[in-house]
């Protein structure tokens, strides 16, 4: 599959460096919207077998193939996972309130 996007620019401008393009990101797409685009949907790559996530992960980069993007961003929540979390919702304090904790 060919890739219309160019990698380099992104890597370009994360050092700091010109590119001779500025690069087409986006931080985050939902899967709603990028079945939309595609006309399909997408399967939960968290409640389904290894080849519904590798059809999730397909339909995920030929969305941004599609759209000419230069890189294919994915992020996941894992903070539930951790013990303690919930500071990023706003569910408990985080483990700096002061500058003691900071120091700590």
């Amino acid at each position: 599959m060919e890739f219309p996007g160019n990698p380099k620019n992104l890597e370009l401008a994360a050092r700091n460096q010109r590119p001779p393009q500025m690069p087409m990101y986006e931080h985050l797409i939902n899967a709603p919207f990028m079945a939309q685009v595609l006309g399909e949907a997408f399967p939960d790559p968290f409640a389904c077998d290894a080849s519904d996530r590798r059809r999730y992960y397909d339909l995920l980069c030929e969305f941004y193939r599609r759209m000419t993007y230069d890189a294919v961003s994915f992020e996941v929540c894992v903070t539930g996972l951790l013990p303690g979390s919930g500071a990023l919702l706003g569910e408990s304090a985080g483990p700096i309130q002061n500058r003691e904790d900071f120091e700590h």
